[in-house]
């Protein structure tokens, strides 16, 4: 199976209008074609934000998604608050444990050639930062090709039955 990941990766930051190069996306592909990576952004100035990691993927999949982020002092500079997270349709409600914060989706549908979105939004007090993480497990769904091949075998092996039955019936008559 071949994987790819296709089209671009695009951030948009709400307040700070930023635009972040595809390259911030790093998934790595392991030997049975699922994906893993992480993404993340630092240096959030002050105000709310809205980051969005875009892909797409040849291949039909399910996929979980991850943010954290912590801070050594509640309501400093490096404190940032998680809002929410979206990964495609399926949206996360931040926990926050002490002065952490993650969220998580888990179960999401990948179709292949349709554009995936992981939208994270949130509150920085000046200095903020978040990592994520993404994975993929590529579905075992047949492509169309394959698909026609299996049925004109079993069509094969039908008409060979048929003919075999036929046979067997004119020599015992």
């Amino acid at each position: 199976m071949a994987i790819g990941v296709a089209g671009s990766l695009t951030f948009s930051v709400g307040a700070h209008g930023a635009t972040f190069p595809a390259a911030d996306l790093h998934l790595s592909a392991g030997a049975n074609g699922d994906l893993s990576g992480f993404f993340g952004n630092s240096g959030l100035s002050a105000g709310d934000f809205t980051d969005t990691y875009t892909f797409v993927l040849d291949f039909p999949g399910i996929g979980n998604a991850s943010v954290i982020t912590t801070t050594t002092l509640a309501q400093g500079p490096t404190d940032l608050d998680i809002l929410s997270l979206r990964f495609n349709d399926i949206v996360a409600t931040p926990v926050a444990v002490g002065t952490n914060e993650y969220a998580f989706t888990q179960g999401v549908q990948i179709v292949p050639g349709a554009t995936n979105r992981i939208v994270i939004q949130g509150m920085s007090r000046g200095n903020g930062s978040y990592a994520g993480t993404l994975t993929v497990r590529s579905s075992a769904a047949p492509e169309p090709t394959t698909w026609a091949m299996m049925l004109i075998g079993f069509g094969a092996v039908g008409l060979l039955v048929r003919r075999s039955q036929q046979r067997n019936a004119l020599s015992c008559g």
